[in-house]
């Protein structure tokens, strides 16, 4: 197996290496690894929806009201951002919501599902 590096963004000597990056514990955003829909419906519930496995076990997902954006708490620490903003028509049933179900579909079937805490973060700043 070859060892991969990528360059240093800050002054420095020698290069990071790929095991390095791979160890880091926010993944690349959820948008750029699978196919998903957010859904959402007026009687408070809320789904993700994959298409492929997630790298490591869900333990939790955290709703940024300011920022609109969805991110995955994964066993171990590792965090997963969506990798795009929650529509403000969608921000009006997750404000609210306290379990969101993730489920990885196969083919139109649910192969496997989870029901975890969202915990939703709405800081106001004065």
């Amino acid at each position: 197996m070859t060892q991969k590096t990528v360059q240093k963004h800050h002054k420095g000597k020698g290069q990071i290496p790929a095991a390095a990056v791979a160890d880091s514990p926010v993944l690349k955003p959820l948008v750029t690894q699978m196919h998903f829909d957010l859904v959402v419906n007026e009687q408070g519930q809320a789904w993700v929806l994959h298409d492929k496995p997630l790298p490591s076990v869900l333990q939790w997902v955290e709703y940024d009201r300011q920022e609109s954006t969805l991110t995955l708490i994964l066993q171990g620490g590792k965090l997963q951002n969506i990798g795009m903003n929650v529509e403000k028509h969608i921000d009006e049933y997750l404000k609210d919501i306290e379990q969101i179900c993730v489920a990885h579909m196969k083919a139109g079937t649910m192969a496997d599902f989870g029901l975890v805490p969202l915990l939703v973060r709405d800081i106001v700043w004065h």
